[in-house]
C-alpha cells in the first residue's frame, strides 16, 4: 500500500513538471487571475459604495444643516428684495412730494399704506400727531381725509367713499360738489347749467372743507345734461389709482 501511494506521488510530480514545462499551467494561472481580478473589481466597488454610504450617513446631519441654512438665505434674500423695493417706492413717493407745486408751503408726514378697500389704512396715529380730518395727499394729488385715528395707525375716507363731499372746482374755474358713488366712481355735481363743462377738464379742491385749494382730484370724462334740471353733473376719475399706492402723506397746516 505504501509503495502504491508513493509511486502515485511521482507520478504526479513528473506530470506537474511536464505541464509546468508546456505552459498549461500559465493558461491556468491566466484564467485564474481573469476571475479573481473580476472578483476583486467588484469587492472594491462594493466596499467603495459601502464607505460612500458610511460617509454620506455620518454627514447626513451637515447636509441637512447645509439645506437648511441655503433655504434660509433664500428667504432672507427675498425679504431684502422686498424690504429694497419698498424703500425704492418711498423714495420715489418722497421725490414727488418735494417737487409739488401747489401744497410746498406745507410740513408732511410720511405713512406708509397698510391696505385699501373701501378705506386707507395707513401706519400712523396719535403718537405721530395725527388727528381727525387731516388732509391726505401725494404730490399734488389728494387721497382724502383722516377719518379714525388709534394709537398707531388711522383710517383715510377715499373721495369714492360715499360719505366724501368735497366742495371743487374744474380748471376753468366751475364750481360744484364732488361726491363718492362707492363702486361707481365719484361725480361732480350742482354744477350750473351755464357753467362750462369740458372733458379731461382737472377737478381740484376749492379749499374749503379743511383742504388746501388746488389739489388735484381727478378729470371729467362724462358729462350729463338735463334741459329740465338746473344743474348738471359730471363723471369724474381719480388722478391715482389708490390701491397701488405704498406711500402717502399727511398734511399738517
Amino acid at each position: 500500500m505504501y509503495k502504491d501511494n508513493k509511486f502515485w506521488l511521482i507520478v504526479c510530480s513528473l506530470l506537474i513538471l511536464l505541464l509546468d514545462r508546456t505552459g498549461a499551467f500559465k493558461q491556468f494561472k491566466n484564467t485564474s487571475e481573469i476571475f479573481t481580478s473580476s472578483v476583486k473589481s467588484e469587492i472594491h466597488l462594493i466596499k467603495s459604495n459601502f464607505l460612500d454610504l458610511t460617509n454620506f450617513v455620518r454627514k447626513y446631519p451637515d447636509y441637512i444643516n447645509i439645506v437648511s441654512e441655503s433655504d434660509k438665505l433664500k428667504k432672507e434674500m427675498l425679504e431684502l428684495d422686498y424690504q429694497v423695493k419698498e424703500l425704492q417706492a418711498e423714495n420715489d413717493a418722497l421725490r414727488t412730494q418735494i417737487g409739488a407745486s401747489s401744497v410746498i408751503t406745507f410740513k408732511y408726514i410720511p405713512a406708509p399704506v397698510l391696505s385699501v378697500s373701501r378705506f386707507m389704512e395707513i401706519g400712523v396715529g396719535e403718537k405721530d400727531k395725527i388727528y381727525i380730518g387731516m388732509p391726505v395727499v401725494i404730490g399734488d394729488t389728494l387721497v382724502g381725509k383722516i377719518k379714525e385715528v388709534s394709537e398707531r395707525n388711522s383710517i383715510v375716507m377715499l373721495p369714492t367713499d360715499s360719505e366724501s363731499q368735497i366742495t371743487v372746482k374744474t380748471s376753468r374755474g366751475v364750481k360744484g360738489i364732488l361726491s363718492g358713488q362707492s363702486g361707481n366712481g365719484i361725480v361732480m355735481e350742482k354744477v350750473l347749467q351755464k357753467d362750462p363743462l369740458i372733458l379731461d377738464d382737472l377737478v381740484v379742491t376749492d379749499g374749503q372743507d379743511d383742504f388746501p385749494p388746488n389739489i388735484i382730484i381727478g378729470k371729467v370724462v362724462h358729462i350729463t345734461v338735463s334741459d329740465v334740471d338746473v344743474y348738471k353733473k359730471a363723471k369724474v376719475d381719480p388722478i391715482i389709482d389708490y390701491q397701488k399706492e405704498h406711500t402717502v402723506f399727511i398734511i399738517r397746516q
